[in-house]
């Protein structure tokens, strides 16, 4: 029986690690999951995973203390699926994935957030054994899940090839973005200096430290730069602008982007990038290295330039090219809003997202619901710490 025939709204558990990174996952998936009809959701607030040292990571205590509320959530039978974000698998159970459905988010495996972290030689890969037995029991989560759902066909490789998750369970699923907020510019106009816009916390790592030097050597007569970072350098220069205290989804962000001409962002490693996708969304074009996800966010001069990382001269070429030439900027810009409209809309996704979550409780579950006397009414507000 699908869930719009049935005589009351299916209960699941989002759960999602607060990572600063992924703010418009929140956001987005309590507007849109919280919004749709069809599921009464709690939401659990899983807070930022720590390294718990080897110990932690070889018997999953680490982070087993923050899983409190999904345990007591378990117990008491109050959800029929959980979905969940998280960057760690070491503490959680595979015996809870037997009790209901589990949906899992991942934007990207622990092996590659290992890579990503330990870029550049930054301290802090962990051993090989615990890399291995840590690996094992993530490996174990990811098989007794329902569903895993990749954000980027990057992200699903690792999956198949590093924790041997079969293609029946994985569905490439990005969460995206809301369409209406991160929108182009009425009537913008394109005369004077075109508006170059980087937006990154990790300086290096995504690049900006080349992109301020070369714009300086080359661009700095025929444009301007907008940098959007966390770093405590002085960067302010001529035809510099530094904006270091815009947050996530705020509106001086979204003005920001569509007062911008180009996006550029020469990562050197990388994972799944937002603010890409806002910048396509308004009507950008944008020059990616091609890192993480980027091959599944930019259609090659489409809707931008994606260039191998470490081709210093491509990223030069292809920046040029787009300073110069007006009407392929405003072509590409058109064509990534298009896409992002096509693939990437949070309102479609999410709904997708619970497509997935009826489907998996009602092949568990066919026969849940209530008599007609017996209607669902919403569950109360979470009293638990980390519940909400």
């Amino acid at each position: 029986m699908p869930y719009l025939a049935s005589l009351r709204q299916a209960r699941v558990c989002v759960a999602l690690e607060q990572t600063q990174e992924h703010d418009t996952l929140s956001a987005n998936l309590r507007r849109y999951m919280g919004a749709d009809p069809r599921v009464d959701v709690t939401w659990v607030n899983l807070p930022p995973a720590t390294d718990p040292g080897w110990l932690g990571r070889l018997s999953g205590r680490g982070s087993s203390r923050e899983l409190g509320p999904i345990q007591q959530g378990l117990d008491h039978e109050l959800w029929d699926a959980l979905v969940v974000y998280a960057t760690s698998w070491t503490a959680w159970s595979p015996a809870w994935f037997q009790r209901v459905p589990v949906v899992l988010l991942v934007d990207m495996t622990p092996i590659q957030r290992d890579e990503l972290t330990t870029w550049g030689g930054r301290l802090g890969g962990p051993l090989p054994i615990v890399r291995a037995l840590s690996q094992r029991r993530t490996q174990e989560a990811f098989h007794a899940a329902e569903w895993v759902l990749p954000w980027s066909s990057w992200a699903r490789d690792s999956l198949e090839r590093d924790y041997a998750v079969p293609v029946t369970q994985l569905r490439v699923l990005p969460p995206g973005i809301d369409l209406a907020w991160w929108r182009p510019a009425p009537n913008k106009a394109h005369n004077g200096r075109a508006r170059i816009l980087f937006v990154g916390r990790d300086w290096r790592r995504q690049g900006g430290d080349w992109l301020l030097d070369t714009y300086r050597q080359r661009w700095q007569d025929r444009a301007e730069l907008h940098l959007v970072t966390s770093t405590g350098a002085a960067l302010s220069g001529d035809g510099v602008h530094v904006h270091r205290d815009l947050m996530p989804n705020e509106a001086r962000l979204a003005s920001l982007y569509r007062r911008c001409d180009l996006f550029v962002l020469p990562a050197r490693a990388g994972g799944f990038s937002f603010a890409s996708l806002e910048a396509m969304a308004t009507g950008l074009p944008v020059v990616l290295t091609d890192v993480g996800s980027a091959a599944d966010l930019v259609t090659p001069d489409v809707t931008g330039v994606l260039v191998p990382p470490g081709d210093e001269d491509g990223l030069v070429q292809a920046i040029d090219r787009l300073l110069d030439d007006l009407p392929t900027r405003l072509k590409m810009g058109v064509a990534a809003r298009r896409v992002v409209e096509e693939r990437f809309s949070a309102a479609a996704n999410t709904r997708q997202l619970v497509d997935r979550v009826l489907k998996a409780i009602e092949a568990r579950s066919p026969v849940i619901w209530a008599a007609p006397d017996h209607v669902h009414s919403p569950n109360p507000a979470m009293t638990w710490a980390g519940g909400q």
